[in-house]
């Protein structure tokens, strides 16, 4: 047996940041919704609030199996400090990702783009009597500008990462329905989008990021599309530098990038419940396909533990 074992990626139902997206790779696959009729899957929530900051163990910031291979992993933000790096990403490359993702946001909000697809909550009752309902998130902020994100410290001495280049931490939560197209017909409805393929990578979990644009290569070759043929694009904020540098691994060339990825913001701006990014995100995703109809859509995220996923949806006219 070779002493040295390959970078593999174990399945498992929690993995936080791709949990959902496996979700749905698991029906499609075991064709639970043939079976069934339809199945209410693809769902994620996780409530970030009660955690504290840095606790290693919730948060499950050591990443790194087996320890005595990889060391231990401080957090997150180093990976995305090693993309930097590694892949010459600058302090304001990275500002001026997260200022367009604010932007971009907020200006979705104002267009009223995330009312079709957010359930208010109700949260109280006002002085009037009337019921409050909790309906417009609170990440997007109107006052980011580049000069602000500027005047921010980096986390790590002389790193590229701050908190306003990064995403926040928040409560959320979101769901989806699978169904086959027989059960579809029976019921009367249009699906939003069909399922086309989805694909996971793994990598040195030191680095992270290049699992993204591996698992983006293998979900296109599953679809049997180039990634030219790929309408809007949907790539995970955990990091301004991370999302930089799977965008551009992935071939997406930054002359492309305003017109086809985070159109309306993403995890910098709209926040990071990581176990309901990948939904809520996918969700969005498929709206905006809607609206424009766009032919092939593709979400990607990436994973503690050095993980990449990749999920392309095509709309039918």
């Amino acid at each position: 047996m070779a002493k040295e074992k390959p970078i593999t990626v174990d399945g498992i139902i929690k993995e936080t940041l791709p949990n959902a997206m496996f979700r749905v790779e698991i029906d499609i696959g075991g064709k639970k919704h043939e079976k069934y009729g339809f199945m209410p899957r693809g769902h994620g929530a996780l409530a970030m609030w009660g955690i504290p900051l840095y606790d290693r163990i919730q948060r499950a910031r050591v990443m790194s199996q087996p320890i005595e291979r990889y060391g231990e992993l401080s957090s997150m933000m180093s990976w995305a400090e090693a993309a930097a790096k590694k892949e010459n990403i600058t302090r304001e490359e990275a500002d001026r990702w997260a200022c367009r993702s604010h932007r971009r946001a907020i200006a979705a909000q104002d267009a009223g783009k995330f009312a079709e697809e957010i359930v208010p909550v109700p949260v109280g009752i006002g002085k009037g009597g009337e019921t409050v309902f909790f309906d417009v998130d609170e990440g997007p902020r109107r006052e980011t500008t580049l000069e602000r994100l500027a005047k921010l410290r980096p986390v790590y001495p002389d790193g590229v990462c701050t908190a306003g280049n990064s995403s926040s931490e928040n409560d959320g939560a979101a769901a989806i329905v699978l169904t086959s197209e027989r059960k579809a017909k029976e019921l009367g409805v249009t699906p939003l989008a069909y399922f086309r393929s989805c694909a996971f990578a793994a990598t040195d979990p030191t680095l992270t990021y290049p699992a993204v644009p591996a698992s983006v290569n293998k979900a296109l070759q599953k679809a049997g599309i180039a990634i030219d043929q790929v309408d809007l694009i949907e790539v995970q904020e955990a990091f301004a530098v991370q999302a930089l540098a799977d965008a551009r691994l992935s071939g997406i060339r930054d002359e492309e990038m305003d017109a086809r990825v985070n159109v309306n913001g993403s995890g910098i701006s709209l926040g990071h419940p990581i176990g309901a990014t990948g939904t809520m995100r996918l969700i969005t995703l498929i709206n905006e396909m809607k609206r424009r109809n766009s032919r092939f859509g593709l979400e990607t995220l990436c994973g503690g533990g050095g993980q990449g996923v990749c999920l392309i949806v095509e709309r039918k006219s």
